[in-house]
């Protein structure tokens, strides 16, 4: 049955007791980390909880802590003279990042017991029976040198337990997602939700396959589009489907797709395999959203 203007809107509203409990959980987490770290760590929430795009029943709350007194680095851009300053004058780290990993998931089981359970690329908190389940994410810094004195970039990056180095940008990836949303007079996180509960529609009734594409994709996709899509129309089920059709006519170019970023600006969507989903994935998703919006 085709989706009225007002169910369109009710799915871009975020979920308020959700969100109350999601910040509870990071308040309790945090002030028991700090206690442990001190000042010697940053602490923050990542991705969807963050950036305020949650949706009623969403994945759990991301808290990245990360150890601001060894880093990773980056060299490959410096001269061969200054490299070989750097690498004569640096310090090598008497802390590693599976010593802190393991400081960090030491220390909850101490709190938490039975409900924390180690992962591959966090500590888990299995929490929801009272607040919401919490991924904790050990990381250290990472900077990338323009040259022996100068970092030009920094990012977070952590060693899975499977030995695969992971990076990630959560303060480019909020700041440009903040800007987005001040540009579109706030319509962007809304559009977001919206498109992440049609997600949870098409895969709750066997429509679609939950790996088909992530809420990061979605929320990258939505990113690239042009502000004016989310301020021209006064219907929110008419800049549904225009965001449907742009995006869907997209997917067909490669010139355009190629263009597509992540939203931290860094790294392109689509280039180097760093989506798991392909353009593909992409259309078939948008047909299964549009037959539920409007058939």
């Amino acid at each position: 049955m085709s989706k009225t203007n007002e169910q369109v809107f009710e799915w871009s509203k975020p979920p308020s007791r959700e969100n109350d409990l999601s910040v509870k959980t990071y308040q309790i987490i945090k002030e028991k980390l700090e206690q442990k770290f001190w000042f010697d760590v940053d602490i923050f929430l990542q991705w969807s909880y963050s950036n305020s795009t949650n949706i009623k029943k969403d994945s759990d709350i991301d808290i990245v802590i990360c150890y601001k007194k060894t880093y990773f680095f980056d060299i490959s851009n410096l001269s061969e003279t200054d490299k070989k300053k750097y690498n004569q004058n640096k310090v090598p780290a008497t802390y590693k990042f599976s010593q802190f990993k393991d400081d960090v998931e030491n220390y909850l089981i101490s709190i938490f017991w039975k409900q924390v359970e180690r992962k591959n690329k966090c500590i888990k908190i299995n929490w929801k029976w009272i607040r919401v389940d919490a991924d904790i994410v050990p990381c250290f810094p990472h900077k990338r040198y323009s040259s022996y004195n100068i970092v030009s970039a920094e990012w977070i990056q952590l060693i899975s337990d499977k030995w695969e180095s992971i990076i990630s940008f959560p303060k480019q990836h909020k700041e440009n997602w903040e800007r987005k949303n001040q540009q579109t007079n706030e319509n962007y996180k809304g559009f977001v939700r919206i498109i992440k509960n049609c997600k949870k529609n098409l895969v709750d009734n066997n429509k679609i396959n939950d790996n088909l594409v992530s809420s990061f994709l979605l929320e990258c996709l939505i990113w690239n589009l042009p502000n004016t899509i989310f301020t021209k129309n006064n219907s929110y089920k008419e800049c549904l489907n225009e965001i449907i059709w742009t995006l869907y006519d997209d997917m067909w170019n490669s010139d355009k797709t190629n263009e597509y970023a992540e939203v931290c600006d860094l790294f392109y969507l689509f280039r180097w395999q760093r989506s798991k989903s392909t353009p593909l994935d992409v259309k078939n998703f948008l047909e299964e959203v549009y037959n539920l919006i409007n058939n």
